[in-house]
């Protein structure tokens, strides 16, 4: 049995990409795996896939809930401790970016949009699972899924960029003030990734288009891929990374190098 036996995962956003994969990967390791959309079909549709090839003692349930609506996260944390007693492992990686505009063209209602659940989402997660872990003593791990966005600067990404950058010292600072009762945060910053999420991108980059976006400039000469992620962010919910908290782990093929 995996090193995270018993141990409770709540994923936001995990019905496809980085989510599901990571997902995927905690069922390996014999976790209780919790996952939240939108959408029911494509939780029913992610839960069913990880059925169907992960074999060994592990739970999967799902709950629909929209990353950027409070109440919603308040449900599904709730729904979650509820079902397993406890949550071990936060994995934050909800985050929406409907359209490529630079700042100065970003109107009121799609900065709100891309805040909303790129960054207070991913807050008021932390925030409710982090009070219930100090409640019950455990010396849980939260883990932000960030993006190299928030590293520098990637024009026409502004707001998500921004989003990003905030999570980023969200998860910097609260790691220092969630230390003292155990709790570990970090951070993960993905480059470019095979995900229908920035697929957009990845068109652009494998076509050999001329841009100046920073995010294509990938010396490693590849996409990554969703599974690649997932393993970083089991490292840091695993034992191994005890003694880290406060980091933010770039995985982007060094485009950030």
């Amino acid at each position: 049995m995996g090193e995270f036996k018993d141990k409770v995962v709540l994923i936001t956003a995990a019905s496809a990409g980085i989510g599901f994969e990571t997902a995927k990967r905690f069922c390996q390791e014999g976790a209780k795996v919790f996952i939240t959309s939108r959408k029911e079909e494509n939780l029913a549709r992610a839960v069913k896939l990880i059925r169907e090839s992960v074999g060994g003692n592990y739970e999967i349930d799902y709950s629909v809930g929209h990353s950027g609506i409070s109440d919603h996260i308040k449900r599904f944390v709730n729904t979650c401790w509820e079902r397993y007693g406890k949550i071990d492992i936060l994995v934050n990686n909800a985050a929406t970016n409907p359209t490529i505009s630079m700042l100065h063209q970003t109107d009121d209602e799609l900065w709100s949009k891309i805040i909303s659940v790129s960054l207070t989402g991913n807050f008021i997660a932390s925030r409710e699972v982090a009070n219930r872990m100090i409640q019950s003593g455990i010396r849980g791990t939260i883990i932000n899924v960030a993006s190299v966005a928030g590293l520098r600067a990637t024009p026409g990404l502004g707001a998500y960029a921004a989003a990003k950058a905030a999570l980023i010292s969200i998860t910097k600072t609260m790691a220092v003030e969630l230390s003292g009762f155990g709790i570990r945060v970090n951070a993960v910053a993905p480059g470019l990734i095979r995900t229908r999420f920035s697929q957009v991108l990845v068109d652009m980059f494998e076509s050999g288009s001329v841009t100046e976006n920073p995010l294509l400039k990938i010396p490693a000469g590849r996409v990554g891929e969703p599974y690649e992620v997932a393993d970083l962010i089991l490292f840091l919910a695993s034992e191994k990374s005890s003694y880290i908290t406060g980091a933010v782990f770039t995985i982007d093929g060094g485009s950030t190098a």
